[in-house]
């Protein structure tokens, strides 16, 4: 549940000098749990020349996770330039999220684009009877999830690819496969059967793709029976075999029409980079050759 304040807007941002920030972060720090610059783009905690710790810790650490948050307060405020705030509950404990972005002066000159993060650790302010009924909290959640998922299919949605939330910033390239895909002859399987079969077809279609790729990957809806599937750190001999795992899976589970042995059938399109970076233009370079290829995939099946 972002909280986006028009006034928050950085027109025209201060650079702070590394002493500077330093002094506001301790001037914070009696009034938050935790006080501290991000940088959002590898994913790292910064220290700043006068912080005694100088270790490297990967932001994500503080949440108990191995990987960046799909919905990293942080990289959105950076990219948004303004300040962001969420909710987020992770092992029974509830965190309220500051993100603003700062400009911090360099030692050798330039100029640093980071984050400072504020958080308040809630779990010792609310009573168990609160954690386990959890109807406040639960609606945080479900207010966070409705953002970027799907409501019918439980997919993610086009928010989450808008907003490039499948990306993993942490300062490394990686290889990368998007895929591209439609149902064929939805329209006439809505037509012929009705909508509730349409819906269970495209519920049952991401279950199955979902139960195929790895829990890294993301299947997005694009819109109607088009969905993007990301495979992170993946090559093009493995997304064929993904691709044909998931040609068996319909065959074997999204029958529709049990009399005729019907059952859902779906076109692919596969565009790869060996070096991923996460940029707006690849991205949409990507994804355009995907569905580029999807359609001569339907032409070459005669749809």
């Amino acid at each position: 549940m972002y909280q986006k304040e028009q006034s928050n807007q950085i027109k025209e941002p201060r650079v702070y000098s590394p002493e500077e920030i330093s002094h506001v972060m301790e001037n914070l720090r009696p009034f938050f749990d935790y006080v501290r610059l991000v940088d959002p783009e590898c994913c790292q905690v910064v220290r700043l020349p006068s912080d005694p710790d100088q270790s490297q810790e990967a932001c994500y650490a503080l949440w108990d996770r191995n990987r960046r948050c799909r919905n990293c307060t942080s990289k959105m405020a950076l990219q948004q330039e303004k300040r962001l705030a969420k909710f987020e509950m992770m092992n029974r404990k509830i965190y309220y999220v500051i993100a603003s972005p700062v400009l911090v002066e360099q030692p050798e000159g330039g100029i640093n684009r980071w984050i400072l993060e504020l958080v308040v650790e809630n779990s010792g302010r609310f009573s168990n009877r609160v954690l386990e009924e959890g109807a406040l909290i639960e609606n945080i959640i479900a207010s966070e999830h409705e953002l970027y998922e799907d409501s019918l299919t439980k997919a993610y949605n086009r928010r989450y690819f808008d907003e490039r939330l499948f990306c993993i910033r942490d300062g490394k390239d990686r290889e990368m496969v998007f895929i591209a895909s439609d149902l064929k002859d939805f329209k006439k399987i809505n037509d012929t059967y009705g909508h509730s079969t349409g819906d269970y077809v495209l519920k049952q279609a991401v279950r199955l793709m979902k139960k195929t790729v790895r829990s890294d990957d993301s299947i997005i809806r694009m819109g109607g029976d088009e969905f993007l599937i990301v495979l992170n750190n993946c090559n093009p001999d493995a997304a064929g075999r993904i691709i044909d795992n998931i040609r068996r899976a319909f065959k074997d589970e999204l029958v529709y029409d049990r009399e005729k042995a019907l059952y859902a059938t779906v076109n692919f399109g596969i565009s790869y980079r060996e070096h991923f970076n996460g940029e707006e233009a690849q991205i949409r370079s990507m994804y355009e050759e995907a569905d580029q290829h999807m359609y001569l995939d339907k032409k070459r099946s005669g749809l």
